[in-house]
């Protein structure tokens, strides 16, 4: 494919087709244009892996999935940030970013690109290969960056907030309530900011409220990424660590 056919919406990328379980419904592979409905593998990727805009929504416990869809429909779920208009990891530096493709892409060198300094306030989280990410290869790689002492605090806000009553002990998700561990951790941190400002507020999130309500913006910075750095039950991608 061209990077022309990449950025276009006739028809998702399809990496690793000989995997698949099943036939990959038409809604998912070329979406209903006519319809306004974009191919749903276009930014959730074809194997539903997800990448740092938007969620994973493969494994996900149908009754949750479904809600969410309800909730998107009804006008339940927005973001809290503007800017959205869809929507071992510290370090004490991270690489310059700019926005591309919808995602943060590191600067390449080239390009006046290199490292900086991470500030305590910030989780940067980049794809390890840009070209790969633009073309939506589902084993890309993607690195998060966050300050140094986040885990720690993290772990500490988990067992205060008692998230591993609902989420699991190792955060790997119940049953319908959805896994934590090995997200992406600004995903994670734009969840818990919606639902603390009310712009995500299905009948889901109303289990959450009473617990984001509780928590500063560093509290959800650190549990985003104490819960990123978590390995998963099973992924099919790659989160590389610094």
């Amino acid at each position: 494919m061209t990077r022309g056919e990449l950025r276009g919406v006739k028809e998702i990328p399809d990496w690793y087709p000989e995997e698949r379980h099943g036939a990959m419904p038409a809604v998912v592979k070329v979406g209903r244009l006519q319809e306004g409905v974009r191919a749903c593998g276009f930014c959730h990727l074809a194997d539903g892996t997800g990448r740092p805009e938007n969620a994973p929504v493969n494994s996900l416990y149908p009754t949750y999935f479904t809600q969410q869809m309800e909730d998107f429909k009804n006008g339940l779920r927005d973001s809290a940030d503007p800017r959205k208009n869809n929507t071992n990891i510290e370090s004490r530096t991270a690489p310059k970013v700019r926005l591309q493709s919808g995602m943060h892409m590191a600067v390449p060198a080239g390009q006046g690109g290199g490292m900086e300094p991470l500030s305590n306030d910030e989780i940067v989280e980049v794809p390890d290969d840009n070209l790969r990410a633009e073309s939506r290869d589902t084993r890309m790689g993607w690195t998060a960056y966050v300050p140094v002492g986040t885990l720690n605090k993290g772990k500490a806000v988990a067992a205060r907030s008692q998230c591993a009553v609902c989420h699991g002990a190792n955060l790997e998700g119940v049953g319908p309530v959805p896994p934590l561990a090995g997200r992406s951790p600004s995903y994670t941190m734009r969840q818990l900011f919606d639902m603390k400002e009310g712009t995500r507020r299905g009948p889901w999130s109303e289990l959450m409220k009473p617990i984001v309500d509780k928590m500063s913006v560093e509290d959800m910075l650190n549990v985003s990424a104490y819960a990123a750095s978590l390995a998963p039950q099973a992924t099919a991608g790659a989160r590389g660590t610094r």
